[in-house]
């Protein structure tokens, strides 16, 4: 039986990578949105859809493994793509 704390568990790396995957493809498609529609109402309102959708995608991760900590690797996966999910929707709120 695998330690649910060590760096070798194949579900804490599946985890991390699967949320970084999400983060990546909120970016991309974030970042397309600002491109079609620059400085446009209808380019935010994607952007912040688009982030409601990575939010959850990211819940059901969490809900899948349950990290105990941050500590973990799915922990810490889940933490880096949640902060840069949020952090790449803010030009989208306040612009």
């Amino acid at each position: 039986m695998e330690d649910s704390n060590s760096f070798i568990n194949r579900n804490d790396w599946f985890t991390a990578v699967a949320a970084l995957t999400v983060w990546f493809a909120h970016f991309m498609l974030v970042w397309s949105a600002s491109i079609i529609w620059p400085g446009q109402a209808t380019g935010n309102i994607v952007a912040v859809l688009l982030t409601l959708v990575a939010y959850a995608l990211l819940f059901v991760l969490w809900r899948r493994v349950r990290p105990v900590s941050v500590q973990s690797v799915a922990g810490l996966g889940l933490a880096i793509a949640t902060m840069a999910i949020s952090f790449s929707c803010v030009p989208a709120l306040i612009g």
